[in-house]
């Protein structure tokens, strides 16, 4: 008589799946945009030269992304979405490569 245990099952079979990441890099790139331009027209009315700070979140676009990408990663592998989380962290790097390259073209360092 084989008295072994049957192998445990998880309760969350689905790990989400890498288009969904995505997406979820998308909406990080519109809430970056969002807050670039916040700070610049912010900025403006405060003092007509700190409107020129919003260009730093333009310029700083592959590093700034990260303040959404990396909760929103951790979030989404805490709760078992590791496909999504993964499809979330790929697109964000090539995101920031993609970032670096055109940044190099315009003039950069």
């Amino acid at each position: 008589m084989n008295t072994a245990a049957p192998p445990p099952t998880s309760h969350n079979t689905d790990r989400g799946n890498w288009a969904m990441g995505i997406v979820w890099e998308v909406g990080c790139l519109a809430l970056v945009a969002a807050l670039g331009f916040a700070v610049a027209v912010i900025g403006a009315q405060i003092k007509p030269d700190y409107g020129y700070a919003g260009l730093g979140v333009w310029i700083l676009f592959g590093a700034s992304q990260w303040l959404f990408v990396i909760p929103a990663g951790i979030w989404l592998h805490r709760r078992g979405r590791h496909d999504t989380a993964l499809g979330l962290w790929i697109s964000a790097g090539i995101a920031m490569l993609v970032n670096g390259a055109c940044f190099g073209l315009i003039g950069g360092f």
